[in-house]
């Protein structure tokens, strides 16, 4: 088993996983919004910054797999209901 790291790099991996969440919940629901945008122009804008977010996730998710964090995968958008289609 790795020595576990001193406590401030806990916190600070603990930071930067909460990051990447927030940036690819905030990406999921910009393309919900957009998939339901009948303004074509703000879809576009939406999927725009869906993007954007996705790519600050993958910032951080690099930052992640540096400092060891070694299971770090994004989930593909929600397709179905809470409950896997039930």
């Amino acid at each position: 088993m790795p020595p576990r790291p001193p406590f401030e790099d806990r916190r600070e991996m603990l930071d930067l996983l909460r990051r990447f969440a927030v940036h690819l919940e905030t990406a999921n629901v910009l393309d919900d919004r957009a998939g339901r945008c009948t303004d074509p122009h703000l879809a576009a804008v939406l999927r725009e910054r869906a993007k954007a977010r996705r790519g600050m996730a993958d910032r951080l998710r690099a930052e992640l797999l540096r400092q060891g964090v070694t299971v770090v995968q994004s989930r593909p958008p929600d397709t179905g209901g809470e409950h896997g289609g039930d």
